[in-house]
């Protein structure tokens, strides 16, 4: 007959299933909420590769009903273009999240067999934790079977070195390439349209730009490392997260602007109070002088701190031009080594694709980020009023700890 294990053996085997049991939940959770949120990436990157699909049907039809046009069929062959490089960042991106979900699957499976094996341990007594982790397998099971979306598009063969895609990628690149080669990184970068639209039927604005491409996550290849491509895509996010803090900094600025700083209201009220003969207008103007200052100095805050935030954007621009310079001329090495090859493996091919891709779409990118920067440079309503405020606030108060400094000694 055996014995029942003394009551701190029991204690402590309970503590070790309880914290076995919290580790596997909080594992099991993760690896669930990886796996669905694979699945909804490559949903939404599948509709948005069916949306850039390129029908060749509908442009044969079109070419033909133009063919005695001579500037619509050169700009047939821009647009036509344009939508394959859409087409390519939407297929790219498409490519890699389908593979993010196969990644997901062995270790939701591995978790699901070590869930199990905990539950089926004959010294695992905790009810409530076995209730959680039954549950979770169960849940992990059915995460497993979820049907997924999918576009139909196939990478290696609709990006296949014949393909028309391929081409038209390469062509464009070797395009940017050689420009790049012209300049120099510490030129400020162009802020015109990638593609020039002058010669549609349609009448276009002179910002609008067809090229429509995003960056596609970049995995380097098994036999080679391409570091200018890595950095490209780190100071891209850096850029892309700055963006956003300066367009609400910026949006704050303004709002606040327009509604606590307007002096051509101030000095119409102050003329129209001079104007009252009041017999305490002085000290009216002297109330209303004061206000309008607080607001200065808040005006003088805000508007310091919106250029500061932009210097910093107008920084990381200047990053981004260096990173996609040293990524374009690695990436056309890259191009002439795979070009000069019999055979080329899958992963060569791939990185390659999404080198060109990422350099084309930043290259979009920061033509759009110099024009906006432009539109985000805020307007100092005040008219140097709010600087001036500030200047002689703090000479007063500087003057002040001066003189007490020099008592001090």
């Amino acid at each position: 007959m055996h014995s029942s294990p003394e009551p701190s053996r029991q204690k402590t085997i309970f503590v070790q299933n309880t914290n076995a049991a919290v580790e596997m939940i909080t594992k099991l959770e993760a690896a669930i909420l990886a796996t669905e949120n694979a699945y909804s990436a490559e949903a939404r990157t599948a509709q948005w590769a069916v949306r850039c699909s390129v029908e060749t049907t509908k442009w044969a039809r079109q070419i033909e009903a133009e063919l005695g046009n001579a500037d619509e069929i050169e700009s047939l062959q821009v647009r036509f273009d344009e939508k394959t490089l859409s087409f390519v960042s939407a297929l790219l991106n498409y490519n890699y999240c389908s593979r993010q979900v196969y990644s997901c699957y062995e270790p939701l499976f591995d978790l699901m067999v070590k869930a199990i094996k905990l539950i089926d341990a004959t010294d695992f007594n905790s009810a409530h934790h076995k209730l959680a982790l039954q549950s979770l397998v169960v849940r992990a099971a059915a995460t497993r079977l979820v049907a997924r979306t999918q576009c139909g598009n196939n990478l290696i063969d609709d990006l296949c070195d014949r393909s028309m895609s391929y081409k038209v990628l390469v062509t464009a690149f070797r395009a940017l390439s050689a420009t790049l080669q012209k300049r120099s990184a510490t030129q400020p970068y162009p802020t015109e349209v990638s593609v020039k639209l002058s010669k549609l039927k349609v009448c276009y604005p002179p910002t609008a730009d067809c090229r429509n491409m995003f960056v596609a996550p970049f995995v380097d290849c098994l036999s080679s490392t391409h570091p200018a491509n890595i950095r490209l895509l780190t100071v891209h996010t850096e850029v892309t997260e700055c963006l956003k803090t300066t367009r609400l900094i910026v949006e704050k600025f303004r709002v606040e602007h327009n509604r606590e700083i307007n002096e051509k209201q101030h000095a119409t009220g102050i003329i129209e109070i001079l104007h009252s003969n009041r017999p305490d207008r002085i000290g009216i103007i002297k109330e209303q002088v004061k206000e309008q200052n607080q607001r200065r100095l808040k005006h003088a805050a805000s508007f310091s701190q919106t250029r500061i935030q932009l210097d910093a954007l107008r920084v990381k621009h200047k990053e981004l031009v260096v990173a996609l310079f040293e990524a374009t001329a690695e990436t056309q090495l890259f191009l002439e080594e795979i070009e000069g090859q019999n055979i080329v493996t899958v992963d060569r091919k791939e990185a390659i694709r999404t080198a060109m891709n990422n350099c084309l779409a930043v290259d979009s990118e920061l033509r759009r980020l110099g024009r906006e920067l432009a539109e985000l440079e805020p307007t100092d309503l005040s008219l140097g009023q709010a600087a001036a405020s500030l200047s002689a606030e703090y000479e007063g108060l500087a003057r002040t700890f001066r003189l007490e400094k020099s008592s001090a000694k």
